[in-house]
Formats: structure tokens, sequence, C-alpha cells
């Protein structure tokens, strides 16, 4: 059981119907907007390659795979489970075309650089993604590790 605080509790609740429970002004509003900025990135990649797996002719074997191994596809819609095709930029494009930041979206975890300054896609290469959620519903990021299917099921660490 957990146990909230009354203010945890008051935001839950008052998250839930959709009514803005503000905040007391202890968190500088810098920090909150970054904040609310990378929850709405987290958000729309958790969307993208959810998109991907279930309306993508790269996700349909994944989803096929994951049906094939019992899972719903009502449980698949309900935890967003996501797929990042083969390639460097599909996610990287429609950030731009959303007009997001990208060097914010870096921050966020969902773009990488390498050495000589290039930006692309975190995830990519046949990989399954599992949003992970706070306990308001809001996708805080993605596990450290996913499953690739094209190769025998192996973890990597990102």
């Amino acid at each position: 059981m957990k146990i909230w605080n009354l203010r945890t509790r008051l935001k839950f609740w008052l998250t839930k119907p959709g009514l803005n429970c503000r905040n007391s002004g202890r968190q500088n509003p810098k920090e909150q907007a970054t904040k609310e900025l990378f929850l709405r990135i987290n958000d729309f990649a958790a969307r993208f390659y959810h998109q991907v797996l279930l309306n993508e002719k790269q996700g349909k074997e994944a989803l096929e795979i994951l049906t094939n191994r019992g899972l719903t596809k009502k449980t698949i819609e309900q935890w967003q489970i996501g797929f990042a095709p083969n390639d460097f930029h599909s996610f990287r494009t429609a950030l731009v075309k959303k007009g997001v930041d990208l060097t914010q979206a870096n921050k966020a975890g969902v773009l990488t650089k390498n050495e000589r300054g290039q930006i692309y896609d975190r995830f990519r290469g046949g990989a399954l993604l599992f949003p992970v959620f706070d306990y308001l519903g809001q996708v805080v990021g993605f596990p450290p590790e996913f499953c690739r299917l094209w190769t025998t099921v192996k973890w990597a660490s990102i």
C-alpha cells in the first residue's frame, strides 16, 4: 500500500478529471517548464513508437511476434508498447516536423549525439520499447534496456 502525503493525493485526484493542480511555487518555474517539456517529449515518443508498431509496415512483424507470444492488442495498447524501426532519423524527423528543439529532446533522452555532434534516434534497430509511467500515468522515460527482435532475443544497454 502506498502512503502519499496530502499534496500528492490532491494532485493525483485533481489531475484525474483533467483539472489543473497548480504548483505551490516551491519549484523553480524554469525547472518546472523543463520538466513539463520533457514529459511532453516522452509522451510524444511513446505515441510515435506505439503507432509504428500498430500501423507501420516496419512494425508488422514485431506486432505479430508479440501476439504470438500471448500479448493481446488491448495489453499492447494499454501499455503503449512501441517499436523502433531500423532507422537513425525517423523519430528525429517527426520531432523536427512538430517543431521540437532537438537539443531539448537530446536532454530528455530520446535522441543521442555522437562525437561529431550529429543528433540521431536513441531507439532504433528493431527494438521493442516499453514506456515507464509515473503514478499520474505520464510517460517519464524508457527502461535502459530494450529487446531487439531481429537477432536471438538479446538485451542491450543504452
